[in-house]
C-alpha cells in the first residue's frame, strides 16, 4: 500500500501515538548524545504521562502526521515558557517538540508540520523560536533554514541528572 500521509489537529485519541513516536525518535535522536543507560531507563509509559500532561491541560495544540491512519509525526507548540536566560516576552510563541518515527526522516514531514504550527502561532504571536539540543546537529541544521540562532539565549536540558546545553533558533526571519 502507498504511503498516504494526512495531518490533522491532534486530540485526546492520539496519545498512545504521539506517546510512542516521541519515545522512539527521541531513543534514536539522542543514542549518541545522551548516555546509553541512561536512554535505556526511559519507558513508553513515561512518555504517556509527559504528554497526557500536555493534553488534558490544553496546555499545547499540535498536529499529528498520520501514514495510513498510524501516527508517524507530530508537533506540538503554544505560548513561549519564560527563562531566566532568554528575553522571552508574552509575544513570543514557541515550538515545544516535533518528533518523527525514524524512516520518515527527510521526506519533509517534519517540514510539514512546523509549517502548520507556525501559521497557526503566527495569528497570535509576533516572535516564534524553538529550544534544540546544542548537540544535534541534525535538527540544527533543519532549524537554521527557518531562521537565525538567537545568540545570547541559552538555557539546558536535564536528563537523567546530566545538564546538555540548549540552543534557540528564531523562527521568525526577519529577527
Amino acid at each position: 500500500m502507498k504511503d498516504q500521509i494526512s495531518y490533522s489537529p491532534y486530540t485526546a485519541n492520539d496519545l498512545n501515538g504521539i506517546s510512542m513516536v516521541s519515545y522512539l525518535s527521541f531513543r534514536a535522536t539522542y543514542a549518541n548524545i545522551f548516555n546509553p543507560k541512561d536512554l535505556d531507563k526511559t519507558t513508553l509509559d513515561d512518555y504517556i504521562y509527559s504528554n497526557y500532561s500536555y493534553i488534558k491541560d490544553n496546555k499545547l495544540q499540535g498536529f499529528v502526521a498520520k501514514n495510513n491512519s498510524i501516527i508517524i509525526g507530530f508537533v506540538l507548540y503554544g505560548q513561549a515558557a519564560k527563562q531566566p536566560m532568554a528575553p522571552i516576552t508574552d509575544e513570543w510563541g514557541e515550538i515545544f517538540a516535533l518528533y518523527l518515527s525514524p524512516q520518515f526522516l527527510r521526506q519533509k514531514i517534519g517540514g510539514n508540520l512546523i509549517d502548520k504550527a507556525l501559521a497557526e502561532l503566527r495569528l497570535n504571536f509576533a516572535k516564534n523560536f524553538v529550544w534544540v539540543i546544542a548537540a544535534n546537529k541534525n535538527a540544527r541544521n533543519f532549524y537554521v533554514t527557518y531562521g537565525p540562532l538567537l545568540v545570547n539565549w541559552k538555557k539546558e536540558f536535564d536528563f537523567m541528572g546530566v545538564k546538555h546545553p540548549e540552543v534557540a533558533y528564531s523562527l521568525t526571519k526577519d529577527i
